[in-house]
């Protein structure tokens, strides 16, 4: 199976969160399967970081250092397809 993983689960597993069913988090962290993170990812949390420093002390390179994936890195051209995509909700990382 093939997972892309979500901010808030990146951060429930950095921070050992006890909202990470521990099922789950043995999966993901097992490395059996393919998981993705993205660039987005990062963003969106270092963003998180600058607003609550004391909330989200680790890198975000420390948190993913942790987590078997695979980097999602976006082309430049990438807005390309985004023009096309439908207004969903107003939250443009999700």
């Amino acid at each position: 199976m093939a997972f892309l993983l979500d901010t808030n689960i990146i951060i429930w597993i950095g921070f050992n969160d006890r909202r990470l069913p521990k099922r789950v988090l043995d999966t993901l962290l097992s490395g059996n399967d393919s998981q993705f993170i993205s660039v987005v990812s990062g963003w969106e949390y270092e963003q998180k970081r600058k607003l609550r420093p004391d909330q989200f002390g680790l890198p975000f390179a420390e948190i993913i250092s942790e987590i078997p994936h695979t980097k999602l890195d976006f082309s430049f051209e990438t807005y390309r397809y985004a023009e096309t995509l439908p207004l969903i909700h107003r939250d443009p990382f999700d």
